[in-house]
């Protein structure tokens, strides 16, 4: 568990900084996430989004191979339109020969 450190107090107010600094976790249920699985004291899940237009197919590929080689596990992408969820398969189509080329 972390923990902050108590930071010094001063003479004047010597109650003041007298509180519990530990950080905890509330009790929640695992949620599987694809291959990673968030809550339920699993490890924390290091995840991110992209701020590229999703309708540029190359430049939000782009933008998860950054995220996922600095070792992010999940990417968030913005879906505001039709188009935009129907371009997440051609992200997805072109993540997928990057990453397997065989496919």
């Amino acid at each position: 568990m972390q923990t902050l450190p108590n930071p010094v107090a001063s003479t004047t107010s010597s109650n003041y900084f007298n509180t519990d600094t530990t950080i905890h976790r509330r009790k929640t249920r695992p949620v599987p996430v694809g291959s990673a699985i968030i809550g339920g004291g699993y490890p924390v899940v290091v995840q991110s989004m992209i701020n590229e237009d999703t309708l540029d197919i190359e430049g939000s590929v782009a933008a998860i191979r950054r995220l996922h080689e600095i070792g992010c596990e999940i990417v968030r992408v913005t879906v505001p339109s039709m188009a935009h969820a129907y371009a997440l398969a051609d992200i997805r189509q072109s993540w997928l020969l990057r990453t397997n080329p065989c496919r």
